[in-house]
Formats: C-alpha cells, sequence, structure tokens
C-alpha cells in the first residue's frame, strides 16, 4: 500500500462527514417544510381534496427515509473513525507524538494545514518569525506519518 492509498482512506472520514452533515441539511429543510405544508388554506369543506394531508403524508415518509439513512451514515463514519485511530495509535518510533498529532488534526478533526502548523508550534517563540519553516516541517511529519501508516498496513497485510 502507498502512501497516497493511505492518504486517500484517512480522506474518506473527512468526505463521509461533510456526507453526513449534508443529510442533516437535507432534513432541517425537509422538516421545514412539513411544518409549514399544513399551513395551507384546510377548509374542511367537501368537494376539495385535502391535498395539505396528502403533502405531509410524502414529506414524513421522505423525513423517516433520510433520518434513516443519515443513522447508516453516522455509523459508517464513526466506525470509519474507529479504525483510523487504531492505524495512528499504531505509529511508533522517533517523533511518534507529532506525526500521530498531525494525522489527527488533518484527517479526524479536520483541521486545515494552517491550524494544524498552529496547533503544533503555535507555542514556540521563533513561530511568527519561521512559521515557513515549522510549516515545511508539518509537511515533513505528514509525509513521514503517511509513509509509516503505509508499512504498517503493508505488514498487516503480509501477515493475513
Amino acid at each position: 500500500m502507498s502512501s497516497s492509498t493511505v492518504q486517500a482512506w484517512l480522506e474518506r472520514y473527512s468526505e463521509q462527514m461533510k456526507y453526513c452533515g449534508r443529510l442533516e441539511e437535507h432534513l432541517d429543510r425537509l422538516r421545514t417544510r412539513a411544518g409549514s405544508a399544513g399551513s395551507s388554506k384546510l377548509s374542511g369543506m367537501p368537494g376539495s381534496p385535502n391535498r395539505a394531508t396528502d403533502t405531509i403524508g410524502a414529506l414524513l415518509a421522505q423525513i423517516e427515509g433520510v433520518e434513516q439513512e443519515l443513522a447508516e451514515a453516522v455509523e459508517e463514519s464513526e466506525q470509519l473513525r474507529r479504525e483510523i485511530e487504531t492505524g495512528i495509535k499504531r505509529i511508533t518510533g522517533t517523533r511518534w507524538p507529532d506525526l500521530r498529532a498531525v494525522l489527527r488534526f488533518r484527517y479526524i478533526q479536520g483541521m486545515k494545514w494552517g491550524d494544524v502548523n498552529d496547533a503544533l508550534y503555535g507555542a514556540e517563540v521563533d513561530f511568527l518569525d519561521k512559521e515557513e519553516s515549522y510549516r515545511h516541517r508539518v509537511m515533513m511529519l505528514h509525509r513521514e506519518a503517511l509513509e509509516r501508516l503505509a508499512a504498517i498496513m503493508n505488514e498487516e497485510t503480509e501477515k493475513s
């Protein structure tokens, strides 16, 4: 397994989280529509079918389907997160705390690179003067962490 394959595997979690977010937004829109669907004119007079009831029923069925899909997506994202955390915890050797932190910040917490840089080195006295140097260090740590994780996964594959 290559480090780019490992990176794609890690990125699946953030993609899954984005998907969950979109499902939540869709669910909110459906609920809003369902709440306003009943406010249409309900005269109760014979001769005209009550379309509001039909609309609400259809929206409720749609809401139920999206809720189920969201529950499944959340479970899948949690499973991915657990798998990724397990892999990250297997990184050992020199600089393991920084290597693990880079991967957690970037792929589990979804931080942008500047925020990862700040989280790792922002407390350094010379951080503002050497921010580019620290950013380069973060990118080197990232590459090394991906390579180590790929090696770990390759060892696991060979053992099975």
